[in-house]
């Protein structure tokens, strides 16, 4: 009950401020204005499909949404302390559902900014654009696909465009909280944003240097499923192993919060 009490209020806090919906209006213009030059250079040939076909190939863009990702409610511990509203709500709640709580609502909020945000944004180019073209159907029917790809040629296409989305949104929001479990380490907020980012090329180099594949690749998972699309040729199986995956860092990095939140009250 403390639990649910405590989420009840970050859910309130998250959906009140201002900086959600700010992130997601930022990431449907981001997304949008780095497809430009894919816009003027296809224009006649272009659809809604080929279009996210396209988006967030450029490693710049990958970075800049680590940082939006983090922004609805990854710096919440920082103010907290810095408001120094942390001593009052931990000693009523305790550590423990404090921290889950702020755990699961920084998860949620990443999550909904950039699936909201990105929806927007092929909801307004959907406006432009036919959703696939004739011959983009064609051609898919005779060449190899991933199990994402296929859902376009499905009785419903738009389940592409959510699974896809929701696949990204989920690894976003597993960087989201990787910020939020170096905030009682790290209080420049600057470079607690900047942290995913750093993360992420820390974590190719050491992908790269010890030979990891598959499932330590998040990177490539968070990118339509990696090495699970690999290995998993059903969707209905796919989308609830990439939410599990991303679940399960997402836990790890709560129990190192937790520990570091605990420290740092018994340290003072």
């Amino acid at each position: 009950m403390t639990l649910l009490r405590m989420l009840k209020s970050d859910f309130r806090r998250l959906f009140q401020a201002k900086n959600f919906y700010f992130v997601v209006l930022l990431v449907a213009f981001i997304t949008a204005v780095g497809l430009v030059p894919d816009i003027w250079a296809y224009r006649s040939s272009l659809s809604v499909f080929s279009l996210v076909q396209f988006h967030g190939s450029a490693t710049s863009f990958f970075l800049i949404m680590t940082v939006l990702a983090a922004f609805p409610f990854g710096l919440s511990y920082r103010e907290d302390v810095r408001h120094n509203y942390i001593h009052g709500i931990a000693s009523r709640v305790g550590d423990s559902a404090y921290c889950w709580s702020h755990v699961i609502v920084t998860a949620a909020g990443a999550f909904l900014a950039i699936f909201l945000g990105y929806a927007l944004c092929y909801v307004m180019m959907g406006l432009f654009f036919p959703m696939i073209h004739g011959e983009e159907a064609e051609a898919l029917l005779k060449s190899s696909r991933d199990v994402y790809t296929d859902l376009m040629l499905g009785p419903v296409p738009l389940f592409y465009f959510f699974c896809t989305i929701s696949t990204e949104a989920a690894g976003y929001a597993f960087l989201a909280v990787f910020a939020l479990m170096l905030s009682p380490k790290i209080e420049n907020p600057f470079v607690l944003l900047s942290s995913p980012a750093l993360f992420y090329y820390g974590s190719v180099v050491a992908c790269g240097v010890l030979e990891l594949h598959g499932i330590a690749r998040w990177y490539n998972i968070l990118s339509r499923g990696g090495w699970l699309a690999a290995k998993i040729a059903d969707i209905r199986f796919l989308m609830p192993c990439v939410f599990l995956y991303f679940g399960s860092l997402i836990c790890l990095e709560g129990l190192v919060f937790l520990s570091w939140v605990e420290r740092g009250r018994i340290h003072g």
